[in-house]
């Protein structure tokens, strides 16, 4: 059940939100217009009777601005990747923090806003290419990848159980 009193304040238009609707036309939408059919698996998902947190990443196409930010011309494909922390009062969500890597979504995109870091910023992997799981998503795919790889399926089908 979502908390009905929810509070958010964001820099970018939108300030205190209460109630699901105010969530629902404030952050939701501002995420959803500029990251639209964000496709999200979570990979650890950990609770209590009173917390839970899951870590994940999405997969979208950046296509309007984000934290008043705008895309890239080419509008790419991003991985965003997503931290959620619940405190749970009764049957109530107390507390959420969900955590997106905007640093990380910016870089992606080759806007590099933080001096360069001197450990590796890889993040969280899950599955070993974060395309999808457990498959790639249909979207991520290059075509031409498909038919390279079937190639290769095929040889060794052929190379294997036909000879």
């Amino acid at each position: 059940d979502m908390i009905y009193d929810f509070n958010y304040v964001g820099e970018w238009g939108f300030g205190p939100m209460h109630g699901l609707r105010a969530w629902f036309d404030g952050e939701h939408m501002h995420y959803n217009r500029a990251l639209p059919d964000c496709q999200f698996t979570d990979f650890i998902r950990a609770a209590t009777n009173q917390t839970c947190t899951s870590a994940s990443y999405g997969l979208a196409r950046w296509t309007l601005p984000f934290a008043g930010v705008p895309p890239p011309p080419t509008k790419p494909w991003v991985k965003v990747r997503d931290l959620d922390f619940y405190l749970l009062e009764g049957d109530r969500i107390k507390i959420n923090w969900c955590i997106i890597d905007v640093v990380d979504l910016f870089v992606q995109a080759g806007y590099n806003v933080l001096p360069p870091p001197p450990m590796s910023t890889d993040g969280y992997l899950a599955p070993a290419a974060m395309d999808g799981d457990p498959a790639p998503l249909s979207t991520m795919v290059d075509p031409r990848d498909t038919l390279i790889s079937e190639e290769i399926w095929r040889a060794a089908l052929q190379e294997d159980y036909v000879l």
